[in-house]
């Protein structure tokens, strides 16, 4: 034996006798933290008006593991706020919007812990879209939905750093091609107009006619622009589609109410949400080529959130039952027909998802 190998074994017998003569310190777990940047799905539970109910969940597509209580879990139990009406994320972070608690967290997207809540120069906000590296837009609807205003956040040190007038009751923010459009759907009372602002300086371009009290606005794979309208609930519900900033053709829903929509993996049609309706709630298709909806929905019942997987080919779908939410999901054949494959238990009232490929 080399001088070098009795070294070592010297070595490692004395350290095996100091050690065993020690009774050794317990070790304490250290509980890792979940990391949300990745391949999921976060299902925005809007929660039960006028109270502190609104909820964040998180579907780990590589565990197989739904995350409930995100927010809650990561912040010492504190609760996103009242109806938890949309989510966002702009570079590393996540922007959750409570309408009725007229604030919005603020959280790094990886942890979901909090790094700020904006409150000041708030009033019943809606929704968030990105404008720049450093600015993001927020509809809100204002005291009595009778000042509608889009507030411009500063998201590097979040506050509110400026304010844009609109029409009352802006809604859904889509930035396209260096332009804010913003569905104005006239609050408690009624409108029919997506306002187009140019995004540099935030001046008023021009006012599209679309169908009365529009909400919901999405871009297509073809970059066509989709806006959906209620209808003022006193009307049908409209599709209108707008090309080059006009508005080129307005579909007419005649079962009545469109609650939102989203388009299919291939991007030939628009799964319609409809609800408050007499025995027709459920999701229609509509087939962008014909232009027409389907005569009966494809899954009935009264669904409150809806959203696509592309990458999956899965519809998602959201229902509360006065307990608690559920979301469903479907596989989705060649001609957007669905199959049930799969559901979750969520919290009340889910409005929407995000789909993290």
């Amino acid at each position: 034996m080399n001088f070098k190998s009795f070294f070592l074994l010297a070595l490692t017998l004395g350290g095996i006798s100091l050690f065993s003569s020690c009774k050794p310190d317990p070790v304490t777990p250290v509980k890792e933290t979940p990391q949300f940047k990745k391949k999921g799905i976060f299902v925005v539970c809007e929660g039960v008006f006028n109270a502190d109910a609104g909820s964040l969940y998180f579907y780990d597509k590589g565990a197989k593991q739904l995350i409930p209580e995100v927010f809650q879990t990561q912040n010492n139990g504190a609760v996103v706020g009242n109806v938890f009406n949309s989510m966002a994320f702009i570079n590393d972070k996540g922007f959750l919007v409570a309408n009725n608690s007229e604030k919005i967290e603020v959280v790094n997207h990886g942890t979901m812990q909090s790094e700020a809540t904006v409150t000041g120069g708030l009033v019943q906000p809606r929704y968030l879209a990105q404008r720049n590296q450093s600015e993001a837009y927020v509809s809100q609807w204002g005291t009595a939905a009778a000042n509608g205003q889009i507030k411009i956040l500063n998201t590097d040190n979040n506050t509110i750093v400026d304010s844009i007038m609109t029409n009352n009751g802006p809604e859904e923010l889509l930035v396209s091609d260096d332009k804010l459009y913003v569905p104005i759907s006239g609050g408690w009372g009624s409108d029919s107009v997506v306002n187009i602002y140019n995004t540099s300086d935030n001046a008023l371009l021009k006012s599209l006619p679309v169908g009365g009290c529009p909400t919901r606005i999405s871009k297509s794979d073809d970059g066509k622009i989709w806006v959906s309208s209620t209808g003022c609930f006193v009307g049908n519900s409209k599709l209108a589609k707008i090309e080059n900033d006009q508005t080129t053709h307005v579909y007419e829903f005649s079962k009545g109410f469109i609650q939102d929509f989203t388009e299919s993996p291939d991007g030939s049609m628009l799964f319609v949400m409809h609800l408050y309706g007499s025995g027709t709630d459920g999701i229609y298709r509509f087939n962008k080529a014909t232009g027409s909806f389907d005569s009966s929905a494809i899954i009935e019942g009264g669904f409150y959130g809806i959203g696509v997987d592309k990458s999956e080919k899965q519809l998602y779908v959201g229902k509360d039952n006065g307990v608690n939410g559920m979301v469903y999901v479907y596989d989705l054949d060649v001609n957007n027909m669905p199959t049930l494959v799969d559901s979750m238990m969520v919290g009340r009232f889910p409005n929407g998802f995000l789909f993290q490929d």
